[in-house]
């Protein structure tokens, strides 16, 4: 089920294991290149969920995680910036600017 540094082995996009069709994964224990925090499973949720449907009723999966993570960086007294970053350091803002 782990890769030898003992992460789960996930297909980046759709999380399900790579040599375990019927095993989807997220959040900390995932061998996926991204930030471990709560922001990145915030948005792996709704990918294994509907990939699982999807994997269960015999459809193609069609969700896609790109790799979400944020992480706050507080720059001064009462004062925060949030990072959104992807696969690849690739920006994906979600709040206006």
């Amino acid at each position: 089920m782990a890769d030898a540094a003992g992460w789960l082995e996930l297909h980046p996009a759709t999380l399900q294991h790579v040599r375990h069709p019927a095993v989807f994964g997220l959040g900390d224990a995932s061998g996926t290149a991204n930030a471990k925090t709560a922001a990145a499973v915030r948005k792996q949720v709704p990918v294994v969920a509907e990939n699982l449907l999807a994997s269960l009723d015999d459809r193609p999966m069609a969700a896609a995680y790109l790799g979400y993570g944020a992480c706050p960086s507080t720059v001064e007294r009462g004062r925060v910036v949030l990072a959104e970053f992807g696969y690849g350091g690739q920006l994906q803002p979600t709040f206006p600017t």
